[in-house]
């Protein structure tokens, strides 16, 4: 009996031997993978990808067997991409063909038209006021832009009709439900089902029966259910209910049956030669199932070519893929060092994928091509080989992010920090502090340009003016103070009486006895050589009685000093 480890290798090999010889015929989108299956549900192969739970709608393109979808992983950018499938399931690298910014919108469906090489896809805007039908052309240079908006409208699911040349959409909206289409060679615009319709969600096409399939609502019973009408505008009729709570989520058709996903995590399908429409899940798990999609579309083209003429043409003129060969942005040439794409001017990479201009500019500023490389046309607040320098820098102090913008007059204004102000930032909440506190309401100019608020300026009102008012008179009243008294200390000084000396001296030396001088004229002029004595006038009765500057003044008046003559002294 062969061993555990035996068993699970025949099992691998045998796998892989399916799986290189047979072909896939449904894939759904799970999480961040793709899921390729056997009609019957048996995995072919696993694609996982980096797309964080964005891989959403899918449309598949039987002629050139080129597999898109939508991956909204990211909440600002949707992407449509692209990527080659072979029948065994061997798939290239995804490349984004379209990107759109949905900062204010949501995509919804997605659908491909290979014989005008189109992609179709539906949004809803944020809120939900309007949708809008958009095309994008496939044809090198791929463009893209809106065809159709449609006010009040809740676009969901959509499909084309390759062979009649139309777009049919579901119309969501709770009040006016219906389905909608859009021929392509004149856009004319027109409700295709307005009657017997209440919730429309997602839409297939069978091109075999030619009948449009459609998830919808019982407003009776509140079950889910498929419905279906005739391409040529016949009556709707109810295909399937659900009585045991499935909830469809997205369907495709093939020419034995209608697939469908639903939030169970499973994959049914419901084939059309069965009378009592028996649900069969397929062998798989798909968790968290998004879109579907089918290979064999174009089967019924092999009973009846003239149905449908130009699906047939294209198909016979377009060989099946043998090998992985995308050039997204060129032309698939000869091959040179194993690459077999020339590449368009601004593109590179294996399959001309890469778009020299992506992301290469930054802040949103427009790049284009100079001489094959790219190049920035900057706004006039930046600056830089990829705009991103503010053209400011420099300007903003205390390290104020030099976020700059130019205003009108082209002076710089700084975005500043916390706890800094002024136009280039230099500032500190402390001086902006004491001002709001003291000198808003005051004469004082806002040179600081503080943000003050009006419960800083009520703290101490006016308490700043009085401060200023205070010490100015103050310094006044101290310097006329100070003036008044050297005023009057100068007026003192100059009213003091000044002594002059003068000097009465007798040409020959006084040798007689009998010649005496005043002691005050001896002592103060040092010319006596006799011994001075006090003289009779400083004792008499009237002098004691003098102040000595009154006693000064009499010694060195004229009339004491005029006396010449000596007195003559007693004997002893």
């Amino acid at each position: 009996m062969p061993g555990t480890a035996d068993v699970k290798m025949f099992w691998i090999l045998l796998s892989l031997l399916t799986t290189a010889s047979a072909e896939w015929d449904v894939v759904v989108s799970e999480n961040d993978s793709l899921d390729f299956l056997y009609s019957d549900g048996r995995n072919v192969s696993v694609i996982q990808g980096s797309h964080r739970d964005g891989v959403n709608s899918l449309a598949y393109d039987p002629i050139y067997e080129n597999l898109y979808f939508s991956d909204t992983s990211d909440v600002h950018v949707t992407h449509i991409k692209i990527m080659e499938v072979t029948r065994e399931a061997v798939v290239s690298p995804a490349y984004s063909v379209v990107s759109i910014n949905s900062s204010n919108l949501y995509f919804r469906d997605l659908a491909h038209d290979p014989v005008n090489s189109s992609l179709f896809w539906t949004t809803t805007d944020i809120p939900y006021t309007a949708g809008q039908i958009w095309q994008a052309t496939l044809d090198k240079p791929i463009t893209f832009s809106p065809l159709l908006r449609l006010e009040g409208q809740t676009p969901q699911g959509i499909v084309v009709d390759s062979c009649r040349g139309y777009v049919y959409w579901a119309n969501m909206n709770q009040t006016s439900p219906s389905i909608d289409r859009l021929r392509l060679k004149d856009l004319a615009h027109e409700g295709f089902i307005t009657n017997h319709i209440f919730a429309p969600s997602d839409l297939a096409l069978s091109q075999n029966q030619k009948k449009l399939y459609w998830i919808d609502e019982n407003p009776s019973s509140k079950n889910s259910i498929i419905a279906r009408a005739g391409l040529d505008g016949g009556e709707v009729e109810e295909f399937l209910e659900f009585k045991d709570g499935h909830e469809p989520k997205s369907l495709s058709v093939t020419q034995e049956g209608l697939y469908f996903t639903e939030v169970s995590n499973y994959v049914y399908v419901v084939y059309f030669s069965d009378p009592l429409k028996t649900l069969h899940k397929l062998n798989h798990t798909v968790i968290n199932p998004q879109g579907i999609a089918v290979r064999n579309q174009l089967a019924f083209l092999n009973q009846n070519k003239e149905s449908c003429p130009q699906l047939a043409e294209l198909r016979d003129r377009v060989p099946p893929r043998r090998n992985i060969t995308v050039c997204l942005f060129g032309k698939i040439s000869p091959p040179v060092n194993g690459i077999e794409c020339t590449c368009w001017p601004g593109y590179t990479g294996r399959h001309c994928e890469i778009d020299l201009c992506h992301n290469f500019c930054l802040n949103g500023e427009r790049c284009f091509l100079t001489d094959g490389q790219p190049t920035c046309d900057c706004a006039p607040d930046k600056t830089g080989s990829r705009c991103e320098l503010e053209s400011c820098v420099g300007t903003c102090l205390n390290g104020g992010t030099p976020r700059c913008n130019k205003t009108s007059s082209s002076q710089p204004i700084c975005v500043c920090p916390k706890g800094f102000y002024g136009p280039s930032c230099e500032t500190s909440s402390v001086l902006c502090e004491l001002y709001c506190r003291y000198g808003e309401n005051t004469m004082v100019s806002n040179v600081f340009q503080c943000p003050c608020s009006p419960n800083d300026a009520l703290l101490v009102p006016g308490r700043f003016s009085t401060h200023v008012t205070f010490g100015l008179l103050s310094a006044i009243a101290l310097v006329i103070v100070l003036a008044v008294l050297l005023f009057i200390q100068t007026r003192r000084l100059r009213s003091r009486p000044k002594i002059f000396k003068r000097y009465s001296v007798t040409p020959k030396p006084v040798t007689s006895p009998s010649c005496e001088i005043a002691i005050e004229n001896c002592c103060n002029m040092n010319i006596c050589d006799t011994p001075c004595y006090e003289p009779d006038l400083r004792t008499l009765e009237t002098d004691r009685k003098k102040s000595k500057k009154e006693e000064k003044r009499g010694l060195l008046s004229e009339d004491v000093l005029a006396q010449n003559s000596c007195r003559s002294v007693p004997d002893f």
